[in-house]
């Protein structure tokens, strides 16, 4: 992440470019064409088939023979409701898909059609429709973002204008009516030799796609455990640890974390010292804002590695323990601040793990690396290196070697979900792999993941900079809605002034640091969110669609935009009703028989109605992270970031206290904004251990609260030591030695009775020299003490 990357935005897709298949004349069946309910439309949908027989006939199977190697079967089984089809694949032998197809008894002239399926994640669905024309059209699905299990069903409804693919015919895109046959295929798996199937039900023939969005009637699936609060989740990476003008923007935007680099050969120049300074600047500077740091643990350090390439990882034995050390090293120096760590950055490609990436080589360095964070802090989080994308295969191996093992996360930068809606898909593969190999499934996290205005022309052009602020706002959305616990934009401004280099142009702000539209349209999600909770997803006309729901106080506000290109729906609402776009601008709503309505396109979304009313749902209490026990030396200052996950407290701001009982040692203190402890213990609080108890109360009606209690040891500090002692001319030199932490005072005597304090250092680091100021009172003597 140090700005030399060319990023990766690849977009996968089927490789289904065959010829119609061949079909036989069908008769019809004994079940035809029944009236099914609407999909949110006032005109009645048309059942094509619900597979309620014996035989799947009249549909036939298919294995994409102009791909060879792809085998199956097409049989009855368990539907999602009663029965339906059950198509299986096996791609051990190579092919790219198989299908179910189905001549149409009777044509279609349909805008759209849906059907239930149910799919493992590491499976594309796509739909075929050959039109009047014989031009066959596919459109490849992507999961819906309310849908992360592999073992539920879920509905995809295909609006028949936005094919992504096409061939013979008149082979121009468009449908021309009516249409005489379809298929649902499977394929296109991210791993070779897959084999297994999915299964489909309900095939409808949608008549509207119309959709009358009316949150207060219509079924609410719930969001993802943990997502109700998505500002706490949102974090941007920076190149630099000294930038206030930045980091205030940042604040400012409604993110709550910061990553970047913690590059090791800037820390140890000289073997097992390390100079936290400037990571120190950044952490208490993040603090004062209320936010964390994710430091990554990362690159080469020419003590350790090959001094021709910083980027040279550790892969000896002796490398590795050296890395171990500075991983501990640093979580035991920012304990209690609320850091997380990244251990290395990509290490899936070559120009972060050189001279090829290796997944035997990451597992032993991030299995070190894990387990010395924990040893230097076992209260802090690890995670393991963000891969530069969905790379299964890379992630599939490192764990299975070990090198997830206690993490508290494993990270990725999902650059190959563009468009950002394949996220779903790719995400339930990640967690499925990851569930395999760490008995604990810890989390996926989004440590990195942006859009470049450069990828879409000049990137400090009107029409490209409005691209991204487009494909920022639906990445935030769905990485937000997919419950990922971190969403990390990357990055916060543009690294040069270059229109035409990708790496230049990914930032929210402009080098100059002013707002480009991607922060606008960051700052608008940040003002609905900010206040409301997300409290899950609507199902709207066609999967094409997608809609968020957050519930505030005063009003609703729900998200919608559209995932497919050359998409366009009418959306209606009620006339009370306020609309504004991905920028925060207000938008015309246009009359529609007694409601309102907007025509969302890809390239207009996302758009936020706004339904006033009392929307507030039921309160729950705020959950406080824990707080491990502490040791602290007298005189040393112990500081501890508290954090809390308002899952479902709907809205922040919470106040943090000590609660009186036990009550806290004199001297301790918390801020109520930010729920920083800190507490220096006096000499005379020495040897002792103290209880105490962190409360943080949202502002929920009722309010409602989580605690947390935990230890603090103080011990005695070490006795000071005068070493080196020389006087010379009638001056007397000496070192101290002693802990870092407490106040030394001075002291000097003639008559080793009365002593007069003669200066005092706060919380030198030690050993340093002392060296009296002149008194001309001939000998005297000299005294340390430890405060406060």
């Amino acid at each position: 992440m140090k700005g030399r990357r060319v990023k990766k935005q690849s977009t996968a897709s089927f490789t289904m470019m065959s010829s119609r298949s061949n079909t036989n004349s069908l008769s019809l069946w004994c079940a035809c064409l029944l009236l099914a309910a609407s999909l949110g439309s006032a005109t009645a949908d048309t059942l094509i088939d619900s597979f309620e027989r014996a035989a799947p006939a009249p549909w036939q199977f298919g294995n994409g023979a102009e791909f060879p190697g792809a085998t199956g079967s097409l049989s009855i089984g368990a539907g999602h409701s009663g029965q339906g089809a059950h198509l299986a694949y096996n791609f051990s032998q190579g092919g790219a898909y198989v299908k179910a197809s189905l001549t149409l008894p009777t044509p279609l002239t349909t805008p759209a059609i849906s059907f239930w399926v149910k799919s493992p994640p590491n499976i594309t669905v796509s739909l075929r429709v050959v039109d009047a024309s014989g031009q066959t059209l596919q459109y490849t699905l992507f999961r819906p973002l309310e849908n992360l299990d592999p073992n539920a069903w879920y509905q995809q409804v295909v609006a028949l204008n936005t094919p992504n693919m096409w061939w013979s015919g008149l082979n121009d895109g468009v449908v021309h009516f009516p249409i005489s046959s379809l298929s649902i295929l499977a394929g296109d798996p991210p791993l070779p030799g897959a084999v297994g199937a999915i299964d489909f039900d309900d095939v409808i023939a949608v008549n509207s796609t119309v959709f009358n969005l009316d949150p207060a009637t219509q079924t609410l699936i719930p969001s993802p455990p943990g997502s109700a609060a998505m500002l706490p989740r949102l974090g941007v990476a920076v190149h630099f640890t000294s930038d206030n003008q930045a980091l205030d923007a940042a604040r400012a935007a409604g993110f709550s974390w910061v990553r970047t680099d913690m590059f090791w050969d800037g820390i140890e120049t000289t073997p097992n010292v390390y100079n936290w300074a400037a990571y120190d600047g950044l952490v208490n500077a993040l603090q004062t804002r209320g936010m964390k740091a994710v430091l990554i643990l990362d690159y080469g350090n020419p003590l350790y590695t090959d001094p021709g390439n910083s980027h040279s990882p550790p892969t000896n034995a002796a490398a590795i323990q050296a890395f171990g050390n500075f991983a501990q090293a640093a979580a035991s120096h920012f304990a209690g601040s609320g850091t997380c760590f990244e251990v290395w950055n990509e290490p899936d490609i070559s120009l972060f793990w050189p001279p090829a990436p290796s997944t035997a080589q990451y597992a032993a360095l991030a299995k070190e690396g894990i387990r010395r964070v924990h040893m230097g802090d076992p209260a802090a989080r690890v995670i393991t290196g963000g891969l530069a994308w969905f790379d299964f295969s890379f992630a599939d191996s490192y764990l299975g070697l070990g090198g997830g093992a206690g993490a508290d996360g494993v990270g990725i930068h999902p650059y190959d979900a563009n468009p950002p809606e394949k996220l779903s898909d790719r995400l339930i593969m990640l967690r499925d792999i990851v569930s395999q190999h760490l008995s604990n499934a810890p989390p996926v996290w989004d440590t990195e993941w942006g859009f470049s205005s450069a990828s879409y022309g000049d990137g400090h052009s009107a029409g490209a900079r409005k691209r991204q602020a487009v494909m920022v706002a639906r990445e935030f959305l769905c990485a937000a809605a997919t419950g990922l616990p971190l969403v990390t934009y990357y990055d916060l401004r543009d690294d040069g002034t270059d229109p035409n280099e990708k790496e230049q142009n990914f930032g929210l702000l402009a080098n100059d640091y002013s707002d480009k539209p991607a922060m606008r349209a960051v700052k608008t999600i940040a003002s609905i969110a900010g206040d409301r909770r997300f409290s899950g997803f609507i199902s709207g006309a066609t999967s094409g669609l997608r809609i968020l729901r957050f519930d505030g106080r005063t009003n609703l506000v729900v998200a919608l935009w559209s995932s497919t290109a050359n998409g366009q729906y009418t959306v209606t609402v009620p006339t009370n009703v306020t609309a504004m776009n991905y920028l925060g601008s207000p938008l015309t709503l246009l009359d529609w028989t007694n409601r309102l309505a907007y025509t969302v396109y890809e390239t207009n979304g996302p758009v936020y109605f706004s339904f006033p009313g009392t929307w507030q749902a039921t309160n729950l209490a705020p959950v406080l992270a824990a707080i491990s026990n502490r040791t602290i030396i007298a005189g040393t200052t112990l500081t501890i970031t508290n954090s809390f996950s308002n899952t479902n407290a709907l809205f922040p701001p919470v106040i943090y206290s000590l609660l009186p009982s036990p009550a806290p040692p004199a001297g301790a203190i918390i801020d109520p904004a930010s729920g920083i402890f800190s507490w220096r213990p006096t000499m005379a609080q020495a040897s002792s251990t103290n209880l105490l108890a962190v409360i943080v109360s949202d502002s929920g009606s009722p309010s409602l609260s989580a605690t947390q209690t935990f230890t603090v040891t103080v011990v005695p500090p070490a006795r000071p030591v005068f070493t080196s002692l020389v006087f010379t001319n009638g001056v007397f030199r000496s070192w101290v030695t002693g802990d870092v932490g407490p106040d030394y005072t001075f002291s000097a005597s003639t008559n080793l009775l009365d002593w007069t304090p003669v200066f005092t250092l706060s919380s030198p680091v030690t050993p340093f020299l002392f060296v009296p100021p002149p008194s001309g009172k001939g000998w005297e003597f000299y005294q340390v003490q430890l405060g406060p």
